[in-house]
């Protein structure tokens, strides 16, 4: 196996797992949740912001009062960026790494105020503040400096939030609810849940080929790790394994899910599977480049840490780059030369769609 020395000591360089090597997963690793978060902030926004009662004077209605939000049941798509607010919201998630999930709800409620004010310039009227609502672009560049604290302040002010207790308090009470509502949503439909979260199928079958294969007799297992925030429970989390890996020879017994709150609890797990006698060695898949960057600093060459490139909702344009230099980035490309060109040549066919380039595929490596 090739190795690299990297930023703060990573080594790379993936060439596939070995059967006797134990396979590390982020829990982020294997699904897709920026449909489902989408859903659901929207969901949260209509119910948190109602529309205003209506201003009535002498049996005349004066005003609506509507919120821009009140009837949508998805975000509105457009011909033109500026105001496509579904592409916007995504553009924005994947530029920026939110730390809780109340963010989603600000984001969202911001978009869909900004398409209302620049509603008009779509029809070459005037409107309040000039000819267009912001740019994904310029939200999520001024989002940690002054967007996100405005929106903050906003919704503060209306829920009568005067102090930073009052206001950690609200966006608390928020983050939990909607935490309870993705856990409702599991608990309701887990095939419904499956499907909405699911990467697409070329990179859905590859990483769950992946999985199976080190959790199939023979092999030395698979450890997913699980955030103390996440709102999945332990039998959601193996039921939703279970449906994933279908008709395959892995064995759930095999297959660990591990709790963490701390970097320093991760690094007590990839030491353990790492020293364990009975690998060759330990691979960590990883949503999160800064938890790689403080993990790379203590790697040996049995352990072999990679950021994964779809999660591009938990790790920005820049962390992806730096994760590059580093040669610690894995591709989709990349995995599928450890399994199957026809995953690769599906996922490659609908990212071409996507961008509309063509993107050349490397033959198989053995």
């Amino acid at each position: 196996m090739s190795q690299k020395l990297c930023v703060s000591g990573l080594v790379s360089s993936f060439t596939g797992l070995s059967p006797r090597s134990h396979l590390v997963v982020d829990w982020e690793v294997c699904f897709s949740p920026e449909g489902i978060e989408e859903a659901l902030a929207l969901q949260y926004l209509r119910k948190a912001r109602p529309p205003v009662r209506q201003s009535v004077a002498l049996g005349e209605v004066l005003s609506e009062n509507r919120q821009p939000w009140d009837s949508a049941e998805e975000l509105p798509s457009h011909r033109f960026r500026t105001f496509d607010m579904s592409r916007k919201y995504r553009s924005v998630l994947n530029e920026l790494c939110f730390t809780r999930p109340c963010e989603t709800v600000l984001l969202l409620r911001l978009l869909f105020e900004e398409d209302a004010i620049g509603r008009p310039a779509i029809g070459g009227r005037s409107n309040p503040r000039g000819t267009r609502p912001l740019t994904a672009g310029e939200i999520a560049t001024n989002w940690d400096e002054v967007v996100r604290d405005r929106c903050i302040a906003k919704w503060a002010q209306e829920n009568g939030a005067n102090n930073s207790e009052d206001i950690e308090a609200m966006l608390s009470g928020m983050d939990s609810e909607l935490q309870s509502l993705q856990r409702k949503f599991v608990e309701s439909d887990l095939e419904e849940c499956t499907s909405a979260m699911a990467l697409p199928d070329g990179l859905r079958s590859a990483v769950w080929d992946t999985v199976g294969r080190q959790a199939a007799p023979g092999s030395h297992g698979v450890t997913f790790l699980l955030r103390n925030t996440s709102p999945w429970t332990d039998k959601q989390a193996y039921s939703f394994i279970t449906r994933e890996l279908g008709e395959t020879t892995a064995s759930i017994e095999d297959i660990t899910l591990r709790r963490v709150s701390s970097v320093s609890e991760i690094e007590t797990i990839l030491d353990e599977q790492s020293s364990s006698s009975a690998n060759e060695g330990m691979t960590y898949l990883s949503a999160y480049w800064n938890q790689l960057v403080l993990l790379g600093a203590v790697v040996s060459k049995r352990r072999e840490l990679f950021l994964v490139e779809w999660c591009k909702r938990s790790n920005n344009m820049m962390d992806r780059a730096k994760a590059k230099a580093s040669n610690c980035f894995l591709s989709a490309e990349d995995l599928f030369q450890s399994t199957s060109v026809e995953y690769a040549q599906s996922y490659l066919s609908v990212q071409e769609s996507v961008l509309g380039v063509s993107i050349p595929s490397r033959p198989r490596t053995e």
